[in-house]
């Protein structure tokens, strides 16, 4: 006897549920609050960063590579969208622009992390 299973629309919903249940985890609000002291603590480090390589190289050597250009909009975007989530209102779209620069500057960690930046080569 052999015994095969159909695939319903039930059992479509019933998988949405749990996989909606399960893509659904909060945080409580105090760790929320340290994820993004933590965060500001690292964009201020990646700030005080970029304000050193400008007042050591001078403007006109800092903005004749684009990657120092590119961490000023990325330090500026992540603090202010960190101070706006940290103190102010989080909604959706202040979430995922957070999100967008706290990964850009993860990405420009690993540039300048040697063996990280030949593994992230080789991948691509």
């Amino acid at each position: 006897m052999c015994r095969t299973q159909t695939f319903t629309t039930q059992s479509l919903v019933d998988a949405f549920r749990s996989e909606r249940n399960i893509l659904s985890f909060h945080c409580s609000p105090t760790h929320e609050c340290n994820l993004d002291d933590f965060f500001l603590v690292i964009t201020f480090v990646y700030i005080i960063d970029a304000v050193v390589r400008f007042f050591g190289l001078g403007w006109r050597s800092f903005r004749a590579n684009g990657w120092n250009l590119f961490d000023i909009v990325v330090s500026g975007g992540s603090f202010v969208t960190t101070l706006i989530v940290r103190f102010g209102s989080s909604g959706f779209l202040i979430q995922q622009l957070q999100k967008l620069f706290l990964v850009s500057i993860a990405f420009k960690l690993v540039q300048r992390t040697n063996s990280l930046n030949k593994l992230f080569k080789t991948a691509v």
